[in-house]
């Protein structure tokens, strides 16, 4: 029997089914306010094990708050199901535009990997890794901004294990290698994905694109993706070079965290902006979607390399759906080629009488901005202070150096005299 409310929300028609949850477009019954509505599905409200992952989902995204990340707005139970509440997008997706035959300038690419990299080193600050970056949940709004959105299979540094060992995670043409391996994923594991969506917007297609999963597993792993140059020639060497760099098989090899990135791709789009370059061959405009490529010119503190998550992964599922009417329709595309898992946690699982209450709690939308902002002011209040300490340790060493250094005055040197006059002659 379909439920017609969950919390404040009036639920309105379906926007796509996975492995997990089903999720509606939701209106709030006093503020009208349109809402995605992911719900635990019921054949999984009395599963433990669902209900960890799908309470660790809200968990991660309670974490997060960022303009280029899809927002949470609330989440609760009703008649005993989990859900969740959160922003909807009225657009489409990257791999909707791919899939029309849009091709992407490599300055556009550049600079939405830009845009791609500050959601995640907001996710990564706060410990959370995506490892399942690619085009279909990067999904563009009504403002054409890029907003970064499932984070069903995302990982929590240090959360617990929940099922078995060393099994794949994500979506097998864009995961990294050490994932198709069936190993830990890591920062360095988003900065894969990411190069593999800088390719695919080029290009049309991930680097390693193949028929069966078993021959995308065995390229990820072991074949060279084929250069970008070769494909486009109206790419700059540096940009084949930079997603090159990101697609090393071995992670210590690549880019060693978001920021560090995202200077990098400054730093060339600033050098090559005087470089003349033929424009790419694209579709009709109408094929077209115009995105706002518009990077923050907010200034972002240097940083010390992201740990490394070393938690196995979990067991694959089916996919999980997307959250915005362009995304629902990419829910009935086809599934070849893809595993994806949702989320584990380390909550209590405990959903006896308590849990079969209806509740509904509403996520603080100043959270995350008033943490950074108190973050920022007590990392500049420690630089202060240190730089005052350093100074005035300066100040004293010089002040002692000169006092012990400076020469003596007249009447201190007629009293040393005066002192060694007196003294007895050695016999």
């Amino acid at each position: 029997m379909k439920i017609k409310k969950f919390g404040p929300y009036q639920t309105e028609e379906l926007l796509g089914r996975g492995g997990m949850g089903t999720v509606y477009r939701g209106i709030h019954e006093e503020t009208r306010q349109e809402v995605a509505l992911k719900v635990l599905s019921f054949i999984h409200a009395d599963d433990d094990n669902f209900r960890e992952r799908f309470t660790l989902e809200i968990e991660t995204l309670k974490k997060l708050r960022h303009p280029n990340i899809v927002e949470l707005y609330g989440y609760g139970v009703q008649d005993g199901h989990l859900f969740y509440a959160m922003e909807f997008i009225q657009g489409c997706s990257l791999q909707q535009e791919l899939n029309s035959g849009r091709r992407y300038d490599w300055r556009e690419a550049t600079k939405m990997a830009i845009v791609i990299c500050q959601a995640l080193k907001h996710a990564h600050d706060r410990g959370v890794i995506h490892r399942d970056l690619k085009p279909a949940n990067l999904l563009i709004d009504q403002d054409n901004q890029i907003k970064l959105s499932d984070f069903g299979i995302a990982k929590l540094f240090g959360a617990h294990q929940i099922t078995a060992d060393r099994t794949v995670i994500g979506t097998a043409d864009y995961m990294a290698p050490e994932q198709a391996e069936g190993v830990s994923a890591s920062v360095k594991s988003d900065l894969y994905s990411l190069g593999s969506v800088m390719y695919a917007l080029v290009t049309g297609k991930p680097p390693f694109a193949a028929t069966t999963l078993a021959q995308v597993l065995n390229d990820l792993r072991h074949a060279t993706p084929f250069p970008l140059t070769r494909q486009v020639p109206q790419i700059p060497a540096e940009f084949d070079k930079t997603v090159i760099h990101l697609l090393q098989k071995e992670p210590e090899k690549r880019f060693a965290t978001a920021l560090a990135l995202a200077n990098h791709l400054r730093a060339m789009e600033h050098g090559l902006k005087g470089k003349a370059t033929s424009p790419q061959e694209t579709p009709p405009k109408s094929a077209q979607t115009k995105i706002d490529t518009h990077v923050s010119e907010q200034p972002v503190s240097p940083e010390e390399d992201l740990q490394s998550d070393d938690t196995r992964a979990l067991r694959p599922t089916v996919e999980a759906p997307q959250y915005s009417q362009g995304a629902a329709a990419a829910t009935q595309e086809s599934l070849s080629g893809e595993i994806r898992n949702p989320t584990l946690a380390d909550t209590e699982t405990d959903h006896t009488s308590e849990e079969k209450v209806d509740q509904f709690t509403k996520v603080d939308p100043n959270r995350s901005f008033s943490e950074d902002q108190g973050t920022e002011k007590e990392a500049l209040l420690i630089t202060v202070s240190k730089v005052g300490l350093t100074l005035v340790l300066i100040i004293l060493l010089i002040g002692a150096g000169w006092y012990m250094l400076k020469p003596a005055s007249e009447s201190q040197l007629y009293d040393q005299i005066q002192s060694a006059a007196q003294q007895d002659p050695p016999v």
